[in-house]
């Protein structure tokens, strides 16, 4: 992509956009679009088409998404399932309409089936069914990849998505109603050691496995797949490295300095006690993702005292 390309980053003001704009600027690109949600309303698709007639990206990144607690999906799947559909189908429609060069879809990878083999291949899509709790969030990215397959199939462009695993990084919300894994534990351990309180309760079981990418990882995957072309319709990006959720929770809790107690609530709903990517079709482009876990959540914790 030449550094004058007029790129317009979708999904306005949460971590995989702020560092999206970060690394697309420190590279060169001046020509980027922004839009707040109150500017550009991604759900309204007359407004999303006067914005590509008007502005005629030359490419998108989709990063714009509803996104909720695990608890509040589970209290709203329609209004997740359909706004996150809104949102996808409005903005691929019109990049496709007015000649969109190259988009580029964040998928997340709840669009797996809940049982399938570990770590998870791209090809297992749509061969099983999916964890109750997200199966709102993860069949509305379903619909976005496979428009961006069909769109690639039918008109050979390049419109394809990537996968991460868990994002965790600066820039993220910490509000435990919209907070990923990481933020929401960090969130939970601050305030109780602010109030002295003496146990904190995580919701997962201790043994329950996890894998997680920093933000800046997500944005690097998402210049190098961009600046360098692929066929594939989604490529998986992770660390192909695991935690449990009892040794997260120590190390948050070490981060933090919070001493008193942890908690493990069984007796909330489960989903699957392992989730990892299998990341080798990624590898044949690009680097691995950083596997620094415990210095990019302490970078993370000094972001979060910093907005304090």
């Amino acid at each position: 992509m030449e550094k004058h390309t007029k790129i317009y980053i979708a999904g306005h003001g949460w971590l995989v956009w702020s560092a999206l704009v970060k690394k697309f600027q420190s590279e060169g690109y001046s020509n980027i679009l922004l839009k707040t949600s109150k500017e550009l309303d991604l759900r309204n698709q007359t407004d999303v088409n006067c914005f590509f007639e008007k502005e005629q990206p030359e490419v998108v990144i989709l990063a714009a998404a509803k996104v909720w607690w695990v608890q509040t999906n589970a209290t709203y799947p329609f209004d997740m399932l359909y706004e996150n559909i809104q949102i996808q189908t409005n903005v691929i429609w019109a990049a496709n309409t007015y000649n969109t060069k190259k988009l580029l879809f964040i998928s997340s990878s709840t669009i797996y089936p809940s049982e399938c083999n570990q770590p998870i291949k791209e090809t297992v899509l749509l061969e099983g069914k999916l964890d109750p709790l997200h199966e709102s969030y993860g069949l509305a990215k379903i619909c976005g990849i496979k428009l961006c397959e069909k769109i690639q199939k039918q008109s050979n462009k390049e419109f394809f998505a990537l996968v991460p695993t868990n994002i965790y990084g600066v820039w993220d919300h910490f509000e435990e109603t919209r907070a990923h894994v990481i933020g929401a534990l960090m969130t939970r351990f601050h305030n109780a050691k602010n109030n002295n309180i003496q146990n904190v309760s995580v919701r997962w079981s201790w043994n329950a496995l996890r894998e997680f990418i920093y933000v800046d990882d997500v944005a690097d995957a998402c210049y190098f797949f961009l600046t360098h072309p692929t066929s594939s319709p989604h490529i998986n990006i992770g660390t192909s490295q695991e935690i449990s959720i009892k040794d997260l929770s120590c190390m948050i809790k070490k981060i933090v300095w919070y001493t008193w107690e942890i908690i493990f609530d069984t007796t909330k709903p489960e989903w699957r006690l392992k989730r990892k990517l299998d990341t080798s079709l990624a590898k044949t482009y690009w680097r691995n993702a950083s596997t620094s876990l415990e210095s990019w959540i302490q970078k993370t914790y000094e972001y979060f005292l910093s907005i304090l």
